[in-house]
């Protein structure tokens, strides 16, 4: 079924959503990686010619970036509360 003329594509929505500049940023938004790599996990599971193991592979390397970018906001807000500790 086509999209509606007003509505935009499905390539244009998957493109908007995977917009790289969230990984320029240190340490990425998570809210906004969290989308991009469910978009990303949509995009490979419907996609026939991409074998078991390597959508397998993506999903646990999406899932393994989350976790370390959560980590490494917590680790950051510890250390920024123990400088904070230190200087009073």
């Amino acid at each position: 079924m086509p999209d509606n003329p007003g509505t935009p594509s499905r390539e244009s929505r998957l493109d908007g959503n995977l917009d790289l500049t969230l990984l320029n940023s240190s340490p990425p938004d998570g809210t906004e990686l969290r989308e991009a790599n469910t978009v990303l996990s949509r995009a490979v599971g419907g996609n026939a010619t991409i074998e078991t193991p390597v959508k397998r592979y993506i999903s646990r390397a999406t899932l393994a970036l989350e976790k370390t970018v959560s980590e490494n906001t917590l680790l950051r807000k510890e250390n920024t509360e123990q400088r904070k500790l230190l200087e009073t």
